[in-house]
């Protein structure tokens, strides 16, 4: 049985459907493949239509045996599409023989209650995903706000009247990674010259020194920002080990660990946002609510206005700022300074050695304004290492980063009880969509670029979404299942 991909938690009757699915859909003696006329009708690449119908096949597992109702990615929908209009495949063979159940397919988008229907499905699908299959692959299963975005993503077209070209998609570290090999391959074109020159630096004409100097500069710049970030020892830490508070302060510092106990207050009903007053209301305390919860309840009991409460609130998170410290997660005040101290100082030599270039130049009388130009920037980048000061180390990065891996789903598609690790790890961006955007949208004018709601980056001391694609709303309900247990228990009926 081709149960590989499949969680092996799962019981043997849903096991046994999932090798079912697997032989319908795309395998060499399947009666229909989905993926040569994906490839045909939207232009995929035959490995891209393939992962779609992949998608599809969990998805088709978890409408059957997670006993909830799904909904699918847009991606993932338009495979349903075309499956659906193979009507004798799908209702006399695969619904009736291979899922054991009927699949319905319930167009979405007629009003707003049933797209919020909608979007806690997939929330809850992604989190059964998860459970059964691992992370979902971000590309054909995206957050909850691009999923549900109004604007649709897939459109037919003439391909004999207009060119359909693939959007260029560069990360800002592979576009600085082209830049800077660029500029090395520039360097190393003029560095011949270089060899010719007298051994002390200072004596070299001023293109040759302009060249050293550009180099040096790239040194100090990323230099600098490796040795920004202290290695750091994690003790044995490990994601499962983190609360959602402890992955919120690594992540975005304390005013994300208050924008993460503000969420679970609201989502058990102890918290209300006042958008008229820029306040939040909380109710009376709270019985039973865990560290540190119960003192940023109080914290904000006394001071209702989120964005005062956050210059004060660092206090209040003491001892769980002095736990990550002592698990080698992150730095105290001296170690911090220490570590700015050594990412400034490539900069500041740097920096010297231009200063020292400028005066020979002015003693020859020698042109030196583009050298005093890249001698200032390179004097503000010492700066800014010197003042910036990363708190979080390598080793609290790497928590956070398999945090992210752990919850994938969680972070782009939150259930309620997810809010608390959604809003640690993307801000309050994880709330837009929910039941709780307007705080998220009270926060936007105050913190719109600031990394507190963004979900990359970690805490320093100078500061601290759901991704979300469009397509047809659907989902889909199972008739019934086998109802025994794995994957959230039996199936489940509209």
């Amino acid at each position: 049985m081709h149960v590989a991909s499949l969680s092996p938690d799962v019981c043997e009757a849903h096991a046994r459907c999932w090798a079912r699915i697997q032989d319908h859909l795309g395998s060499e003696q399947g009666q229909l493949d989905l993926a040569s006329i994906l490839v045909r009708k939207f232009r995929w690449t035959r490995d891209y239509a393939e992962r779609a119908v992949e998608e599809y096949r969990r998805f088709c597992f978890l409408a059957a045996c997670s006993g909830h109702p799904v909904s699918p990615s847009a991606e993932v929908d338009e495979v349903w599409h075309l499956h659906l209009q193979y009507t004798r495949d799908y209702w006399e063979r695969f619904c009736p023989q291979v899922l054991g159940t009927p699949l319905h397919h319930e167009p979405g988008g007629r009003n707003t209650s049933q797209d919020r229907m909608f979007r806690e499905q997939y929330a809850q699908t992604m989190a059964s995903y998860q459970q059964c299959f691992g992370p979902p692959p971000e590309a054909f299963w995206p957050g909850t706000v691009r999923r549900f975005d109004a604007a649709p993503r897939f459109r037919a077209v003439d391909t004999e009247r207009v060119i359909v070209l693939r959007r260029p998609h560069l990360s800002p570290l592979r576009m600085a990674a082209a830049a800077s090999l660029i500029g090395v391959l520039v360097l190393l074109a003029g560095m011949p010259d270089a060899f010719a020159l007298s051994a002390e630096p200072l004596d070299w004409n001023g293109p040759a020194f302009l060249k050293l100097y550009a180099f040096l500069f790239g040194v100090a710049l990323f230099g600098g920002r490796w040795l920004s970030r202290s290695p750091g020892d994690a003790h044995g830490t490990n994601a499962a080990s983190l609360s959602p508070y402890d992955v919120a302060y690594l992540a975005g510092g304390p005013r994300r660990v208050m924008d993460a106990a503000i969420a679970v207050l609201m989502a058990r009903g102890a918290a209300q946002w006042e958008p008229s007053s820029r306040t939040l209301q909380i109710s009376d305390p709270v019985p039973g609510l865990p560290a540190p919860l119960d003192a940023i309840a109080q914290h904000l009991r006394t001071t209702p206005d989120p964005e005062r409460a956050a210059r004060t609130v660092e206090g209040v998170l003491s001892p769980l700022r002095q736990n990550l410290i002592r698990r080698g997660l992150m730095l105290d005040d001296e170690a911090m300074r220490s570590q700015a101290r050594r990412a400034a100082l490539p900069s500041f030599i740097v920096f010297a050695l231009g200063v020292a270039k400028i005066g020979v130049g002015l003693a020859r009388d020698r042109p030196v304004g583009f050298l005093v130009l890249m001698s200032i920037v390179i004097l503000f980048v010492g700066v800014y290492y010197l003042r910036k000061g990363w708190r979080v180390t390598r080793a609290g990065d790497k928590v956070v980063r398999e945090t992210r891996l752990l919850h994938a789903s969680a972070a782009r598609a939150p259930r309620t009880q997810d809010m608390a690790i959604a809003v640690a790890l993307l801000g309050t961006a994880a709330m837009a969509g929910t039941a709780y955007a307007a705080y998220h949208e009270a926060r936007l004018p105050q913190r719109d670029s600031g990394s507190t709601d963004s979900g990359g980056g970690s805490y320093s001391d100078s500061g601290s979404s759901g991704s979300d694609s469009s397509g047809g709303d659907s989902g889909g309900d199972s008739g019934g299942s086998s109802g025994c247990g794995g994957c959230g228990g039996g199936g489940g009926g509209d």
